[in-house]
């Protein structure tokens, strides 16, 4: 018995070190799991995020100088005590499809839209007569767009510079009486925005710029001294809210 006692105690002895795990070997597979994990969640959300194209939708308002269209509609005033108002400001909406050549540059093509538009009230011999000048400009241009990612990725500034061709249509009415007329120029825009990055495929800001557009003759004669070509300057200011879809 004495023997038997003997022979199991070298085995009794290694138990506890067969099932003890030292604290070093415990700590390094934790950390090693770990960073297992943040390697794989990381993978996934590069290759999630990874998108090429992007569709741009923006609405917003310009601030044109039309400043012969300002003396023409002023000198109807002055002879007819009318009150047509000035245009101060005007609509535009854009849409445009960009490919990101790289992260942080794109380039593209869009189509916007420019609605500018007056009108009031005049005189003649007494008689109040509706006098009203609309008019609507579209254009197609490409674009090149550069984009910054900042404050940990959630928020994005972007430069973009726009060149395009605009067709405009000039309609001048007084009591059923009309006048149209079309004219064509090129315009350049330059604009800076701030996104907020909702996620991998949604961002929605804000953009300033400034454009650069004229229409210097709608082949229709003002009714002032001289009778000079109807124009119209939408060069100015331009601000707009953006959504835009990456995929």
């Amino acid at each position: 018995m004495r023997i038997v006692k003997i022979a199991l105690l070298p085995v009794l002895l290694m138990v506890p070190v067969l099932f003890a795990q030292s604290p070093e070997t415990k700590t390094t597979d934790q950390v090693v799991t770990r960073i297992d994990f943040v390697a794989v969640e990381a993978s996934e959300t590069d290759s999630r995020c990874k998108t090429r194209f992007a569709l741009n939708l923006a609405a917003g308002v310009a601030f044109p100088k039309m400043a012969r269209l300002s003396e023409y509609t002023s000198w109807i005033n002055g002879t007819s005590e009318g009150d047509i108002r000035d245009i101060e400001y005007q609509g535009n909406y854009l849409g445009s499809f960009e490919y990101f050549l790289h992260p942080v540059l794109g380039i593209g093509a869009g189509y916007e839209f420019i609605n500018a538009a007056t009108d009031g009230t005049v005189y003649f011999m007494e008689t109040p007569r509706r006098f009203e000048i609309d008019l609507k400009t579209h254009g197609v241009f490409g674009l090149v767009h550069t984009n910054f990612e900042v404050l940990r990725d959630r928020f994005a500034l972007g430069i973009a510079a726009r060149i395009g061709h605009y067709w405009s249509s000039y309609t001048e009415s007084e009591n059923g009486y009309l006048e149209k007329g079309d004219d064509t120029s090129l315009g350049t825009e330059l604009t800076g925005g701030f996104l907020w990055l909702a996620g991998c495929h949604i961002s929605v800001g804000i953009e300033a710029g400034y454009r650069w557009l004229k229409f210097g003759d709608y082949v229709v004669a003002w009714v002032s001294p001289g009778n000079p070509p109807a124009q119209a300057d939408f060069t100015g200011p331009t601000t707009r809210a953006i959504l835009s879809i990456r995929f």
